[in-house]
């Protein structure tokens, strides 16, 4: 199979109709978070029963999915496999806006997260199939940061446009799911079944032996250090923008509209960090170093805003930072990619994705436990210090994995050999 060396017109497209799919994920993924108070209101849930609603109820079928994702996409090409799943991510919206209890609105956000679970690893299939090999950091980070609009645009704006344009929840949802029927039709139009599922040698696709595969997978250790790393570093970003940081931040003496828009500026640091530190690290040729000044930013960034009494100004830079050092995940699946044989690509990286999706699925329901056990005589402020100690935790694991445990690759795949049987392969790699 010859290298991909230039991008076609053809490839630019398919990457982006795959991109907007993953916007539409990040944008399914965190909006209840813009909605908690009302939702709470009006489907008469507490701290816990909305955590498992938001989180653990989405991640519940998003975590599993990451597997079978690799059969499927290789049973029934790109193209039908998504168009698929952005229906059923619709029709699932749909059922959410018109949940009339929690147990219906549960189920609705299930089938989200089975249909959204496609959305990263399929954009990854399309990066490996139509993008070169040397730009492959950049484009995993201008996907994210792409696809960070959806988070951002369920902040603040959507916020924002929900209040000036008085409708409630319900109705947002359900503009929502107009949107997924678009990316629908744009599926159906642009994209192709895989690029290379006629040659040889295919990137992405799991081999006929997947068990053992998966014996090499679950045998490396940089595997699951690098896993780790990335849910220790992405959890926060996730967890706030899901769930508590807007009550957090009025209880720190802020305002809503204030605390709205810092989920905003920290999904903006984390698409600004995506797009440059995958670019500085594939110019750099480094993987390693730039996990630790992730690793470093984020728990400056969640001991700011938890435990000191910024203003708006640091608190912003704070957010920022915290959305920067979770950028550090987008990095984490080039260098897992890098630790995997060719064959097993697939499997590395949807064990990377099933980590997150674990860690967002275990934790908030714990910290709303915690929460919920606040002690006599002490304010809710200090509650919410004591629970976010779990964030600290994962920012101190994220630090020690990427400063002593995680192995530099420079931009290299550590399990694949270069052929040398003639000269012209001597310098190539």
């Amino acid at each position: 199979m010859t290298a991909i060396q230039h991008i076609s017109a053809k490839g630019l497209a398919v990457w982006i109709v795959c991109t907007f799919f993953f916007l539409y994920e990040c944008l399914l993924r965190t909006s209840l978070g813009t909605f908690q108070p009302v939702l709470m209101s009006d489907l008469q849930l507490n701290s816990v029963s909305f955590a498992l609603l938001s989180s653990t109820a989405y991640n519940l079928m998003f975590g599993p999915m990451q597997i079978p994702i690799g059969f499927i996409t290789e049973r029934f090409g790109l193209k039908y496999t998504l168009l698929f799943v952005v229906s059923l991510c619709s029709i699932a919206c749909t059922a959410f806006a018109l949940a009339p209890n929690y147990q219906m609105a549960f189920l609705a956000r299930m089938f989200m997260g089975i249909g959204s679970s496609f959305g990263f690893l399929c954009l990854l299939v399309a990066i490996y199939d139509w993008i070169p090999k040397r730009n492959i950091a950049f484009f995993i980070g201008l996907s994210q940061f792409i696809a960070t609009l959806g988070p951002m645009l369920s902040a603040g704006p959507l916020v924002s446009f929900s209040e000036s344009a008085s409708i409630s929840w319900r109705e947002v949802f359900l503009f929502i799911t107009i949107a997924g029927v678009i990316i629908a039709a744009l599926v159906f139009l642009v994209l192709t079944n895989n690029k290379q599922s006629n040659e040889k040698n295919i990137i992405l696709n799991l081999p006929s032996r997947a068990s053992n595969s998966f014996r090499q997978v679950v045998r490396e250790p940089q595997i699951w250090y690098i896993a780790i790393f990335s849910a220790c570093v992405f959890f926060t970003l996730e967890y706030l923008s899901e769930n508590e940081s807007k009550t957090f931040l009025m209880q720190k003496g802020f305002s809503k509209h204030f605390a709205s828009y810092m989920v905003t500026a920290g999904w903006l640091g984390y698409a600004f960090g995506c797009a440059i530190l995958g670019y500085i690290s594939d110019r750099m040729r480094r993987r390693k170093t730039l996990l630790v000044v992730c690793a470093f930013s984020n728990i400056l960034a969640i001991t700011g805003i938890v435990y000191f009494p910024l203003g708006e100004a640091l608190t912003s830079v704070c957010f920022i930072l915290l959305g920067v050092g979770a950028s550090g995940q987008s990095i984490g699946f080039a260098i897992i990619a890098e630790h995997c044989m060719e064959k097993s690509r697939t499997l590395g990286l949807g064990l990377n994705n099933t980590m997150i999706v674990l860690f967002n699925a275990a934790l908030p329901p714990l910290i709303g436990i915690m929460l919920s056990q606040k002690s006599p005589g002490l304010s809710t402020l200090v509650t919410y210090k004591y629970a976010f100690l779990v964030m600290v935790f994962l920012a101190v694991i994220a630090v020690i994995f990427s400063c002593f445990y995680i192995k530099e690759t420079f931009c290299k795949s550590m399990r694949e050999n270069t052929p040398l049987s003639h000269p012209k392969y001597l310098l190539k790699h």
